[in-house]
């Protein structure tokens, strides 16, 4: 503009990776080249650089004057700088090196300058606007070698710049076949190099600075990515015009084992959280978003995990404003679970602790369990998890003190004053799918369970509560006697509906509800909701209902995406919500 301004003529643009040469011809006739270069702000700083620059000279071709020298493909300086991505074999993380290239006049990406170092993005065009992607931002070391089952340490920075246009691997987990859960992930590779997070950004340079709605995915701790295509950020980012954060972290043993000792401390999945949450904290203003305007928003073992982040020390003053689906902090068997046990028995199986050395001596267990391969480690935990779905959560245990209730996490002394404000809701049949994925071959998505009557409801729910979430065989009848309740009924739809409503009742409904009421008591602002429409492309059984996780593709814009496979009120449906949540996650 200032150039354009001035009436001058531009010979040449010349592009780096964080810095554009123009070689222009002034007022007085002289051939100026003048550097622009970006800085921490992503703001440019104004060199002149004609008489230093070892630029080619540009030769005015209607200039008789001037004499032309040829330039051998050898001696011409590179006009663009191309970045290669090379592996580090020793950390597997994806470095940069610098090779040379001719191409004067590349496509156009973003380049953003992190405290990381600097990172690439691409452009997408979404409904006519353009949205800034970065994938795959790595915000800590990998987790690998003495760091398995250790704190995350915050990535160290690297040079030249990181190319971040695709997703990187998921963190390890059993990858559930497509026909049994209703997430289509991005791609099945699994890899302990996984702690990254996404951006989907309006605009990196904005007059203001948009509010940041950050994604916690669920999986009830040991399953799942923040890399499926139903949570991709785009459209949310286009509709509510926010910035859209998703964040890795480590699920299931790698995340959660907690063997009392700094080796394995539990609760590294909630540290990883943090950290990410800590790094969108120091860097999202160089893509456009305000680092004052944080909203963590989660689904399930994500919304548990953003109650939790309303009490840790490594996140308070991070965000005033939350969002929580299907989940509350007070969950039955988090922090109070079986999480240390299931750790002894995961040992066993790995022959890492053969007498009891888990609690013996836990710091020789651990460093046997670091050199065990990664799909040994994946078997051994789908093992325990036959028996225990909540096998690796979060512990009280070394991570607050005097805790024997989660009742007593939200508390004055763990809840941070500056939490003002919560969405949370549920949908009407949370026990549903829980049921399926508990017991694929028993709740079968498209036959209904044949329980014809209520004592067979009943016994079901017992040995569902014991059996897969751990509950206390003399504690698992009280509490489904008193919420298999009602007349005697012979139909097994009214059954299931029964088990159903009692199990997500007891896991999720109740929960959530009880930590709304614990926040509103506490003075502050509580909204609920409830989400009771059915997609036309559900994946989930006519028995089912509306159930966990159906709201998550809608709360994306994913039906705007997949017009094919989604009717008009499902579109209106999406719209509706991405209105909803952005417009709290902007104003309350």
């Amino acid at each position: 503009t200032l150039l354009l301004s001035a009436k001058t003529q531009i010979l040449a643009v010349v592009v780096f990776t964080t810095c554009v040469v123009v070689v222009w011809r002034s007022k007085t006739n002289s051939i100026e080249k003048t550097k622009y270069c970006l800085d921490d702000q992503n703001n440019y700083n104004i060199e002149n650089i004609t008489k230093k620059s070892n630029l080619p000279v540009i030769i005015d071709m209607n200039d008789s004057t001037q004499k032309l020298s040829p330039v051998s493909a050898e001696t011409r300086p590179p006009y663009r700088s191309k970045v290669n991505i090379k592996r580090d074999n020793t950390s597997g993380r994806s470095k940069t090196t610098q090779t040379n290239s001719t191409n004067a006049f590349p496509v156009k990406r973003p380049i953003v300058k992190t405290t990381s170092g600097a990172v690439e993005g691409k452009n997408l065009t979404v409904f006519g606007s353009t949205i800034y992607a970065f994938l795959g931002i790595p915000y800590a070391e990998p987790p690998v070698g003495d760091l398995r089952f250790a704190r995350p340490e915050p990535i160290k920075q690297w040079s030249g710049v990181l190319r971040t246009m695709n997703f990187s691997d998921m963190c390890p987990h059993k990858v559930f076949p497509r026909s049994l859960v209703p997430m289509r992930y991005m791609s099945d590779k699994i890899s302990e190099d996984c702690l990254t997070l996404n951006i989907w950004t309006p605009d990196i340079r904005p007059k203001t600075l948009r509010t940041v709605m950050v994604w916690i995915h669920g999986g009830a701790f040991n399953y799942n990515t923040a890399n499926l295509h139903e949570t991709d950020g785009r459209v949310l980012a286009t509709y509510g015009d926010v910035v859209v954060v998703s964040i890795n972290y480590r699920n299931g043993a790698l995340g959660f084992l907690n063997a009392q000792s700094p080796g394995a401390p539990g609760n590294m999945g909630l540290y990883d959280q943090s950290l990410g949450l800590n790094w969108v904290k120091d860097n999202i203003h160089r893509f456009g978003g305000d680092p004052n305007k944080l909203v963590p928003f989660g689904q399930s073992a994500g919304a548990i995990s953003v109650g939790i982040l309303m009490t840790m020390d490594s996140t308070k003053n991070l965000f005033s404003r939350a969002i929580t689906a299907s989940g509350g902090a007070l969950l039955p068997g988090i922090l109070t679970s079986k999480t240390v046990q299931n750790g002894e028995r995961f040992a066993k199986l790995l022959g890492c602790s053969p007498n009891r050395d888990y609690r013996t001596n836990p710091n020789k267990v651990i460093q046997c369990l670091r050199r065990v391969p990664l799909d040994q480690l994946i078997d051994a935990q789908t093992q325990i998890l036959e028996s225990s779905q909540l096998a690796f959560v979060p512990t009280a245990n070394g991570f607050y003190k005097d805790i024997n209730s989660p009742a007593n996490l939200l508390n004055d002394t763990y809840l941070f004053a500056n939490m003002k404000e919560l969405l949370a809701g549920v949908v009407p049949n949370e026990g549903s799918w829980l049921m399926h994925v508990a017991s694929p071959q028993v709740f079968r998505r498209h036959t209904f369970p044949q329980m014809r009557t209520l004592e067979e409801t009943r016994n079901m729910f017992v040995w569902f509560l014991t059996d897969k979430v751990g509950v206390a065989p003399n504690i698992a009848p009280l509490i489904a006697n008193s919420m298999i309740t009602g007349p005697e009924v012979d139909t097994p739809l009214n059954n299931i509906n029964k088990l159903s409503k009692g199990i997500g009742d007891n896991s999720i409904t109740c929960p959530t509800i009880y930590m709304a009421d614990e926040l509103s008591a506490r003075n502050k602002t509580v909204y609920m909701y409830v989400f009771d429409h059915k997609a036309k492309a559900t994946k989930f059984g006519d028995w089912q209902g509306v159930s966990h996780y159906e709201e998550v593709p809608f709360v994306f814009g994913y039906p705007l995406r997949r017009t094919k496979y989604f009717d008009r009120q499902d579109i209106e449906m999406s719209k509706r919500i991405m209105k909803i949540w952005s417009h709290f996650a902007k104003n309350g």
